[in-house]
């Protein structure tokens, strides 16, 4: 399986140490569960003094200081952290989770809780192997052919969400999230592939599907 220079991009900017880092980007402290973005350089702070800087052609270092939450440091990580990595160098992060059919992406993104994992999940249970959870990340450098980097994050879904599509479950995710990772029933993939359609999931009294002008180019 040949990888994209994107790909390869990622993998060497997601590179992770861990030591002290800076507490600010400006001469304004940061708050906690906040960040910060100057040029290329990023600092998130979680609960306490846990601190992720990312400065670009230097990786990730992470800063366990007081108070620091280490069972919710891979959420961070794969979270804000990847995809403010993913935006400083030229590629577009959205908040979507993904499957693969036909040898193309079909995106689902909505508000958080409105069932994109859900959804995927489902899917699963029809023979379309999931390509991302949550945060799905394109490379526009060619505008005729989008195309959507293999997802690095593990699918996690409520209990309901578990019971609904008889997704087999896995540990908790933390102790503060109320999802357990899960096994896709029908594999992930892990390769680029063309962008296909973004569906936007909303409420509403009737189950239906309305074309949105525009959105399969994201553009």
């Amino acid at each position: 399986m040949t990888r994209t220079a994107a790909e390869l991009m990622l993998e060497r900017e997601t590179r992770v140490a861990y030591g002290t880092v800076l507490h600010s980007l400006s001469e304004e402290p940061l708050p906690e569960s906040s960040w910060q973005l100057c040029e290329d350089q990023f600092l998130l702070r979680g609960e306490g003094d846990h601190y992720f800087h990312y400065e670009r052609g230097h990786g990730v270092r992470i800063e366990r200081g007081a108070g620091a939450a280490v069972t919710e440091e891979s959420l961070w990580l794969n979270g804000s952290v990847y995809a403010a990595i993913a935006s400083i160098n030229g590629l577009f992060p959205i908040h979507a989770s993904a499957v693969a059919c036909d040898g193309k992406v079909f995106a689902f993104t909505a508000p958080a809780g409105g069932g994109k994992s859900t959804i995927v999940a489902a899917l699963g249970a029809h023979g379309l192997p999931m390509f991302c959870d949550d945060t799905l990340v394109l490379d526009l450098s060619d505008p005729d052919r989008i195309m959507c980097l293999p997802g690095h994050k593990r699918l996690k879904l409520t209990p309901n969400a578990l019971t609904l599509t008889g997704v087999e479950p896995c540990e908790k995710v933390s102790a503060t999230v109320d999802k357990l990772y899960a096994v896709p029933r029908s594999g992930e993939i892990g390769e680029a592939l063309p962008f296909g359609e973004l569906i936007f999931l909303e409420e509403g009294k009737e189950p239906e599907m309305l074309a949105v002008s525009g959105a399969d180019r994201l553009m």
